[in-house]
């Protein structure tokens, strides 16, 4: 009996410790757990901080502007023909890279307001009707542009408009960074006419006043604002969408 119960209490004893070592053990692994994923996920952010990084030092930006000289201010217009009492024009802006990296111009499309709106906005809201997109063929665009070169672009025409003295020229210029990354460039041209226009056999022709007010926004496109962008496309029909789905 004696025996017995000096077993029964060394077996007892040794499951406690045997007990206490298997929690010990599953303690101590949810700790390492832990600790393992806090240092990835550490890890994890220092690696998107320097892939933010390096991605800005490369980064293309387009600035674009109406000559090689970018203080020119004054936006340049070409009348086009109109019906009597409206005028028409376009414009040919120059979009420059003047960032680090390769842009890869992939189009860009013009809006023309009488009063002034969030156009981005409004865009990824897909809360516009009308919206006028450059002539390029589906071919040619991903075009390259160096860092300071620039290239051409058609901007409208804008067709038939009342006059008044003030309108506001909104344009979205989309291209790519080296990664193909969807960035873009945000201008708003304020034009301010001066005077009664010109009425010609082909319509009006306002006298722009001198100097202009223009902004220019940069950003890069998170996903759900490419699916927003691209969604807005569709509605157009217009082929710039599948250019940019389809990548290089």
């Amino acid at each position: 009996m004696g025996g017995n119960s000096k077993r029964n209490a060394v077996f007892g004893i040794t499951n406690i410790v045997i007990a206490g070592a298997t929690v010990g053990i599953f303690v101590m692994a949810i700790l390492g757990k832990n600790l393992v994923e806090r240092e990835l996920n550490e890890l994890q952010s220092q690696n998107l901080i320097l892939e933010n990084t390096m991605r800005q030092v490369y980064r293309p930006i387009g600035v674009a502007n109406y000559l090689k000289d970018l203080e020119f201010q004054q936006i340049k217009v070409t009348y086009e023909p109109a019906r009597p009492g409206k005028f028409s024009f376009r414009c040919r802006p120059l979009l420059f890279n003047k960032g680090k990296g390769i842009l890869s111009y992939l189009g860009s499309f013009s809006y023309i307001s009488k009063k002034q709106l969030n156009f981005r906005g409004a865009i990824l809201a897909a809360r516009l009707d009308t919206l006028v997109f450059d002539g390029m063929y589906s071919y040619a665009r991903w075009t390259p542009i160096l860092p300071d070169r620039y290239f051409e672009i058609g901007v409208g025409p804008f067709l038939n408009l009342d006059f008044q003295e003030r309108y506001f020229l909104y344009t979205l210029f989309l291209y790519a960074d080296q990664d193909g990354g969807l960035c873009d460039t945000e201008r708003l041209d304020v034009l301010m006419f001066e005077g009664e226009p010109v009425n010609t056999p082909e319509g009006l022709q306002p006298k722009l006043a001198e100097g202009s007010y223009r902004t220019e926004k940069y950003h890069c496109y998170s996903l759900d604002e490419k699916q927003a962008l691209l969604e807005m496309i569709d509605r157009f029909g217009h082929p710039l969408a599948d250019v940019i789905r389809a990548g290089y």
